[in-house]
């Protein structure tokens, strides 16, 4: 049966991995393909976008409408400011935007990790959709217990060191935030789960149908209406239970000072420190709230645009314990049919009689 196990365990990865036929037949047809004169498919709700950032190769929206999404902040630091970590080359990896998932210095950098001010975003009325691929949190120092902190104060920090905790990478839990100032709206992982948030933090809606799983791209659509009091979700697909606000219900960041230049989105809350930490790609901002139809037509162009790297990985784990455990049973159902060959007085398991040629030449 471990064998067997072993066998079962080689042929899921192997049925995991892609296979890919390269022949002549196929490379034809894929040429005539090409040569073949369609008309133009024309993107879902294209008219109603104000900026899609496709994260492929830059951070400029590719409708050319809204500004550019600030992947580094280098330039910055040229120009005077410090930084414990200086991010001077733009982190596209295979078409994908990597964000690692840092606090310091998003907290003191003018749009780092962010678009500046969206001049044809509404508060009133808009959509916002991300495909995103989170990496598994990291543990730090601010999750320590009481005895951790006094360990690693005892060891002069070696002991986060150790453990390779990352002091500038704390809280990873966030997805994305809308507002450097007020956090007018935001997204974040907190308990596993997807969580919306409003106003700071200070109205919460908790998914608990919605896990965010991380090492697999999920894609996250929210249409905001306040007029009509409606906010309507898809995450991966689905839709979630629909958030009707209260009568009185605004955005505090409408008639404030900041009102016209926090019309931005970034993947850090710099209220709590929190940062993405992941893969991201096609983040795109509509100029009005969609209709659940609508969402799940944005929805369906999303999984034919939904980036190949990186694959989401398998839990192994569980197919590891699993085979463990019936090899250490196995081996203990052997062990106890050998220990237990003859009954204690001597009896044949097979005809129940008294074995005396076993004792025919014992002493009296």
């Amino acid at each position: 049966m471990v064998v067997a196990g072993v066998v079962v365990g080689v042929a899921l990865v192997a049925l995991n991995l892609p296979i890919f036929v390269d022949t002549a037949a196929r490379r034809a047809a894929v040429h005539n393909l090409g040569k073949i004169d369609k008309p133009k498919e024309k993107r879902v709700l294209e008219g109603e976008l104000i900026a899609h950032y496709r994260f492929d190769t830059n951070g400029n929206d590719s409708l050319g409408r809204s500004p550019t999404f600030v992947v580094t902040n280098g330039d910055q630091v040229s120009r005077g400011l410090t930084a414990f970590v200086v991010v001077t080359n733009a982190p596209f990896t295979n078409g994908v935007l990597y964000v690692n998932g840092q606090y310091d210095p998003n907290g003191h950098f003018v749009n780092y990790l962010g678009t500046a001010p969206m001049g044809e975003l509404r508060y009133e009325s808009f959509t916002v959709a991300l495909d995103f691929y989170p990496l598994p949190r990291k543990r730090g120092r601010a999750n320590f217990k009481p005895i951790e902190t006094k360990l690693d104060t005892w060891t002069g920090g070696r002991y986060a060191r150790w453990l390779g905790f990352d002091g500038n990478r704390d809280n990873t839990e966030n997805i994305l935030t809308g507002g450097y100032g007020y956090r007018w709206i935001g997204f974040n992982r907190r308990h596993g789960v997807l969580n919306l948030t409003l106003n700071n933090q200070r109205f919460v809606r908790q998914f608990a149908a919605a896990p965010v799983k991380p090492s697999r791209w999920h894609n996250l659509i929210c249409s905001v209406d306040l007029q009509r009091k409606k906010i309507l979700t898809f995450f991966d697909g689905q839709p979630l239970d629909a958030i009707t606000l209260p009568a009185d219900f605004k955005l505090e960041v409408i008639g404030s000072p900041a009102e016209a230049e926090d019309r931005e989105f970034t993947f850090s809350n710099l209220s709590n420190g929190s940062v993405f930490f992941g893969y991201a790609a096609h983040l795109k901002i509509l100029g009005r709230a969609l209709t659940e139809a609508e969402l799940a037509s944005l929805y369906n162009e999303s999984v034919r645009e939904r980036p190949k790297f990186p694959q989401a990985v398998f839990d192994w784990w569980p197919v590891v314990v699993i085979v463990a455990v019936a090899g250490v049973a196995v081996l203990l159902i052997v062990w106890l049919r050998r220990g237990s060959g003859a009954g204690p007085t001597g009896l044949s398991r097979s005809t129940g009689q008294t074995d005396h040629a076993s004792s025919a030449g014992r002493p009296i």
